[in-house]
């Protein structure tokens, strides 16, 4: 009699250990979690069978067994509230009633679970739940499995949006200037008729943004990002764009044929802010870069001024250090495959096609692309991707094997064109 008695406990209990189980793993595996991040009246059958799982665990004695379920439905809604992934919530409840002593400190380090399990994360969950062992034996087999499967954190932390523009521009305006690169950097590059310097926004922001403003539709129409509305913005676009990043440098691209304009005589070397040109994603373990953004003014287009700028990194970039280069191994250049004339510009000096890069840019708001298949907009804002035009990337390059290779001296002899 006795024996059937204890057979017949421990029946109910692999019942209940199979429902709560069923449950936690429903729970779970639910996308957004939030059958657990609710406290409202309708979802209490969950915690209710949840709790009728957990109550056989607990000594005897202490309170009724409505007590028991009533307390332990309210620790499961305090937690699911208080810890970031309620899931985790009843897994750290059932870890310290099972874990021993001296094995619940430990349980601490766990770090919390993770929104979502992948379907053999979740098999191998729902095996253990199902299976009925010792608690001992129970609690070290899910001790070790969320160490196995579950142990990461993300300690990221997005900038503060939006920032104060004043105070971002305050901060691009001190001096010296610091351009922040994890590749050196010159203070010129120049030849006898064209030079490129580092971009600072004291000196070349008014006047490349009031001639790139005057042009604005023209220059911008293949831009991948907003050049800000006045200088402020722009200086600001600046400084959050490039400064920040150690991967990117901008350098303002002059023009020495001509005499420094009236409104801006302090341009040095003397002459005339004809464009900029930056090198973006730079790696100086995998020595290589992208040259971008590239703008011609409109007045310089058609002119020696961007072969010559061009060719200035490129030998600063692939050239050995004996001749004052980097040597660097790759050279990149993406555009537009709307933008032919970018193309063109590119593959004069050098550039080979590689390949086309999809949906490489979110546009801003406004500007024109490749567009999200209407059909689905609903689903696509739904989820995140957001409804903003895309756009593609043409990927050209220019390797050191094709710059010693005749690619140097083509671009020697464009740089000497009129």
């Amino acid at each position: 009699m006795q024996n059937s008695r204890q057979i017949h406990k421990e029946e109910q209990l692999g019942g209940r250990r199979n429902r709560l189980g069923m449950t936690i793993l429903s729970l779970i595996s639910h996308q957004r979690s939030d059958r657990l991040a609710s406290c409202r009246s309708d979802h209490l059958p969950d915690f209710w069978v949840v709790a009728r799982g957990i109550v056989p665990l607990l000594p005897q004695g202490l309170f009724s067994r409505i007590g028991l379920h009533i307390l332990v439905i309210y620790i499961l809604k305090y937690m699911s509230t208080k810890i970031w992934s309620k899931p985790y919530a009843i897994l750290k409840i059932r870890r310290i009633l099972e874990l021993p002593d001296h094995e619940s400190i430990q349980v601490k380090s766990v770090p919390v679970w993770r929104n979502h399990m992948t379907e053999a994360e979740a098999d191998s969950f729902l095996t253990y739940l199902t299976t009925p062992v010792s608690p001992s034996s129970a609690s070290l087999s899910l001790y070790n499995f969320c160490l196995q499967n579950m142990a990461i954190i993300n300690t990221y932390k997005p900038p503060s949006i939006p920032e104060d523009l004043d105070a971002i521009v305050q901060e691009a305006l001190k001096e010296p200037y610091d351009v922040n690169s994890c590749v050196p950097v010159p203070t010129i590059l120049e030849n006898e008729r064209a030079a490129i310097v580092p971009f600072i926004p004291s000196i070349h922001a008014e006047p490349f943004f009031d001639a790139f403003n005057k042009d604005r539709d023209f220059l911008s129409n293949y831009l991948p990002i907003y050049f800000g509305g006045n200088v402020k913005e722009f200086i600001a676009m600046i400084e959050t764009r490039f400064r920040r990043s150690e991967t990117s440098v901008l350098f303002a691209i002059i023009d020495k044929t001509r005499p420094p304009s009236d409104t801006y005589p302090e341009i040095r070397p003397a002459g005339q802010v004809a464009g900029i040109l930056g090198f973006i994603n730079a790696s100086a373990s995998n020595l290589c870069f992208e040259i971008g953004p590239a703008i011609i003014l409109r007045e310089f287009q058609g002119t020696f001024v961007s072969a010559n700028a061009i060719g200035l990194i490129l030998k600063y970039a692939l050239d050995p250090p004996s001749q004052g280069g980097l040597a660097y191994r790759r050279v990149v250049w993406l555009a537009d495959p709307r933008n032919q004339k970018s193309i063109g510009v590119a593959e004069k000096v050098g550039f080979k096609k590689e390949g086309v890069l999809n949906w490489l840019w979110v546009l801003p708001e406004g500007k024109e692309g490749k567009e999200v298949n209407a059909d689905r907009l609903a689903l696509e804002a739904a989820i995140g991707r957001g409804l903003h035009h895309g756009r593609d990337s043409i990927v050209l390059s220019v390797c050191w094997d094709d710059w010693i290779g005749g690619v140097r001296e083509l671009v020697e002899e464009r740089m000497k064109k009129k």
